[in-house]
């Protein structure tokens, strides 16, 4: 059956596979130096992704604090870059970017509006560049992080019309005449290929299981890149029976 309707959405970052007995959940004290407290005020959600574990940590009002990826399950290794959101409004105060434990990349502090306000560069955890709103001449070596989504041959419009032309409502529900919602949130690796996907919005088996079918079938895609460097990301794709 051809799906009615397709909604795409694209966050900024993403991630990889994911598989449900990796899914860890553990109090901290502080999530910024992962001092672990099972009285703390904030919850991590670890999933282990490939090699690594992709993680976030949300304070006592459930907002969303940290975004972090770690090599090891000690929490030690700092890899890619970390985001830090203001506890109370929930705006992205910091990046940081991390390779083999190291500061390696850019260390960005950003106000409410967005603006960014200071910046340092970082090379194997040696500081080569920095800048800082304080400095009278705002217009020297202001950084701007570039983010690129993730791209499926041909576009978004190939992409539809791929789940369109492969999508096939079961033969055996169509006494049952079950119609909705699938929503599966797709995971793709820094290599372009979708490494899971996770439904989370369930219709019925037989149709979530068409939904995985079709969209681990796909062929590679152009992977979503900061700065220039391939990233992990991941997508949320509405399907419509």
């Amino acid at each position: 059956m051809t799906p009615k309707t397709l909604l795409f959405f694209l966050p900024l970052f993403i991630c990889a596979t994911l598989i449900a007995s990796d899914t860890l959940y553990f109090r901290l004290s502080n999530p910024w130096n992962t001092v672990k407290s099972p009285t703390g005020n904030y919850l991590r959600k670890c999933i282990k992704e490939n090699d690594y574990c992709h993680c976030w940590d949300y304070n006592a009002s459930n907002i969303l604090v940290t975004e972090s990826f770690y090599s090891d399950t000690n929490f030690t290794r700092k890899l890619f870059c970390h985001k830090y959101y203001n506890g109370a409004k929930g705006f992205l105060e910091q990046i940081r970017c991390y390779e083999n434990g190291r500061l390696n990349g850019y260390f960005v502090d950003y106000n409410e509006k967005g603006d960014t306000t200071d910046y340092q560069v970082y090379k194997n955890g040696e500081l080569i560049k920095e800048w800082s709103s304080d400095i009278p001449d705002r217009t020297a070596n202001v950084i701007q992080l570039t983010q690129e989504a993730a791209e499926f041959p041909g576009g978004q419009s190939a992409w539809i019309s791929y789940l369109s032309e492969n999508l096939t409502y079961p033969k055996k529900l169509k006494k049952e005449k079950i119609s909705g919602q699938v929503i599966a949130k797709i995971y793709i690796a820094p290599t372009g290929t979708i490494t899971n996907v996770e439904i989370i919005k369930s219709l019925h088996p037989l149709l979530d299981y068409e939904v995985i079918r079709v969209i681990k079938s796909s062929p590679k895609w152009e992977p979503a890149k900061q700065n220039g460097k391939a990233v992990q990301m991941t997508f949320t794709q509405t399907v419509n029976f």
